[in-house]
């Protein structure tokens, strides 16, 4: 869970930020979700996530910079950052890997009966609204244990 402190009394909470520098395997933009890559008993690795990565299995992370194909950039583990969301992730919005887009943020449900079926990691909760699909939104973010997880 990511870890917060109160910096001047009520209302004024700042939120840890922890970030590493990856061998990013795809080219990515700033805000692209990434899948961290397991290798040789660590995580010094990651790729542009893809579609299915929403499980609980996985780690995520978010690329704070533009990165080549190969090269090192620093990627968002844990706190509050601009993330590539879809459109329909609001302020106060859980969000996950988005099922159709990949590198993206989509809105879930935290309701099983909506979607029983589902097991995601909920890895964000949107800061503000998103206007158009693809765009920077600020999100909480958590990518190494998430916030919560339906029941199953």
């Amino acid at each position: 869970m990511v870890n917060l402190t109160s910096l001047r009394g009520p209302g004024d909470i700042t939120f840890e930020t922890q970030t590493a520098q990856l061998t990013c395997t795809d080219a990515l933009a700033k805000g692209d979700i990434v899948m961290l890559t397991l290798a040789s008993g660590g995580y010094t690795a990651c790729t542009k996530s893809a579609t299915a990565d929403s499980t609980p299995d996985h780690i995520l992370g978010v690329a704070l910079e533009d990165v080549g194909a190969g090269g090192r950039g620093e990627i968002g583990l844990k706190g509050v950052f601009n993330c590539a969301c879809e459109d329909d992730m609001d302020a106060g919005i859980p969000g996950s890997q988005s099922a159709s887009t990949a590198g993206r943020l989509k809105s879930i449900t935290t309701n099983p009966a909506a979607d029983s079926g589902a097991f995601v990691k909920m890895v964000a909760i949107s800061l503000a609204a998103t206007a158009t699909a693809g765009d920077l939104t600020s999100c909480l973010f958590d990518g190494i244990t998430g916030f919560s997880s339906a029941a199953v």
